[in-house]
């Protein structure tokens, strides 16, 4: 948390560089599809990921 730049300076020390690359590809790829979830689409995802993880 804090100001955006802090935020982008953490992700960039805590994400290898490659590891990096890719998922910014992916995100990007992503933004340029006609392919988007709804709002609803997300929530539903988010919470099944959210139960799966282990405490």
């Amino acid at each position: 948390m804090g100001i955006e730049t802090t935020c982008f300076n953490q992700v960039g020390n805590a994400v290898r560089p490659f590891f990096a690359f890719h998922l910014a590809r992916s995100v990007r790829d992503y933004l340029k599809s006609d392919f988007w979830f709804s709002v609803n689409e997300i929530e539903k995802h988010q919470l099944s990921i959210q139960s799966s993880l282990p405490l």
